[in-house]
Formats: structure tokens, C-alpha cells, sequence
């Protein structure tokens, strides 16, 4: 039979019956047993010591500060009304907030000053009371990043 020629129906073999006949030890029916049934084994489930932590506990944890992928600094606060499903803020609200002493609504917008966004210091943040106040301000300063 020459290469990529198809394989003749007497030949095919299905991949169950390919198993017809193979002894597996106990220990691995048990294991194909457990992963059938949901059975937790070794990876995942009480076994594990790490399984279900989460934030300072979790083997993994980096202090909670995080970069996301839009360059922002990101920290876990949990119980803020901005976090994130995963508990993350993104540390310039945090900042302005405390500057302010208090939460900032929906509509409030912060801009940096450099354009650095990671760059969080107050005197480079700038608080707007709505997206279209900051659109105005990045327009009449150049630095709309969408302008080109």
C-alpha cells in the first residue's frame, strides 16, 4: 500500500476493538474506574493540599499585584465595588479613591498624565467626571491614543 492511499475495509480496525483483549493491572482499572466516576485522584481533589486555596494561601500567590494584559497595574481587593470576578482593581482607581476619600461612581474616569499606565502616583493621575470629559482632554492634548 503506497503512502496516503486509503486503507482497505478488511484492515480498518475500530480503536475499541483495538483493546479487545488487553490485561490492564488492578492498580490501572482502579484508575480508569475513579476518572469514570469523578473520583478525585492525585492532581486534583482532597489529595492535594493546594486544592481550593485561593490569594495568600495558594502556592502560586505573587503578593496579589498583577499587570494585565492592557498594561494596567492591577491589585486582589476583593470586596471593592470595581474588583474584577477574580478580585482585582486596578491600582490608579485605588489610588485617586484615597486621594478623594471615597468610591468613585461608574461614569468617573482617571487619566495618566505621561501615558504610562503603569505609573501611579497621584500627581500623574487626573480625575474626569465622565469618558466624553476625557475623550475632550486627550483630544485637545494630542495624546488620544486612537488618533493618528
Amino acid at each position: 500500500m503506497r503512502k496516503g492511499q486509503i486503507c482497505p475495509p478488511e484492515v480498518r480496525v475500530k480503536i475499541s476493538q483495538a483493546r479487545i483483549g488487553v490485561q490492564f493491572s488492578a492498580e490501572t482499572r482502579a484508575k480508569i474506574s475513579a476518572a469514570k466516576t469523578g473520583v478525585p485522584t492525585g492532581r486534583d481533589g482532597e489529595k492535594n493540599p493546594q486544592w481550593g486555596k485561593k490569594g495568600a494561601e495558594a502556592a502560586h500567590w505573587k503578593g496579589g499585584r498583577v499587570i494585565d494584559a492592557a498594561g494596567y497595574v492591577r491589585l486582589r481587593c476583593t470586596d471593592h465595588p470595581r474588583a474584577t470576578s477574580g478580585g482585582y482593581v486596578h491600582e490608579h482607581v485605588l489610588v485617586v479613591e484615597k486621594s478623594v476619600g471615597r468610591f468613585l461612581n461608574e461614569q468617573e474616569t482617571i487619566h495618566h498624565l505621561n501615558g504610562d499606565k503603569a505609573d501611579n502616583r497621584l500627581e500623574n493621575l487626573r480625575l474626569f467626571a465622565s469618558g466624553a470629559e476625557h475623550k475632550r482632554y486627550e483630544w485637545a492634548t494630542g495624546t488620544y491614543a486612537g488618533r493618528k
